[in-house]
């Protein structure tokens, strides 16, 4: 039994120094390895985890949340809504609907939650008005 667990220990050690990276050869040429890949507007890391996705949604936003408040001079409520619900929010709805990256992290959550803060911020308010209206992404 002991040479058993000795043979055992011997080749499970072996196996964890081993590169768990393959190599992979197509041709006689060795392929490169891909950290992510883009696929449909959904960009898959290589650990599987939302956050590069998150990230490129935040940017997307961004850009067209700055986009909103360099371009437009007139700005009530009603306008900066319109332009919000078709310009910004169809990129963080994208890529934050589909079912296989809805971020779990918090961190994930946040980063596109600021987006939605920032465009609350630019919403003037009045004495009169109504508070700004509530955004909220679907769960």
């Amino acid at each position: 039994m002991s040479q058993w667990c000795e043979i055992l220990w011997t080749v499970k050690a072996d196996a964890c120094t081993k590169n768990a990276q393959h190599t992979y050869v197509m041709e006689s040429q060795p392929l490169g390895v891909v950290t992510e890949e883009k696929d449909l507007g959904v960009t898959v890391c290589n650990n599987l985890k939302p956050a590069r996705q998150c990230q490129l949604a935040y940017a997307k936003a961004s850009k067209a949340l700055c986009l909103i408040s360099r371009t437009i001079f007139f700005k009530s409520a009603s306008v900066l809504l319109k332009l919000y619900k078709s310009l910004v929010r169809p990129h963080l709805e994208y890529r934050y609907c589909v079912s296989a990256w809805s971020p779990y992290y918090e961190k994930d959550k946040l980063l596109l939650e600021k987006i939605q803060h920032r465009f609350k911020r630019m919403i003037p308010l009045s004495h009169t008005a109504e508070p700004a209206p509530e955004i909220r992404l679907p769960v």
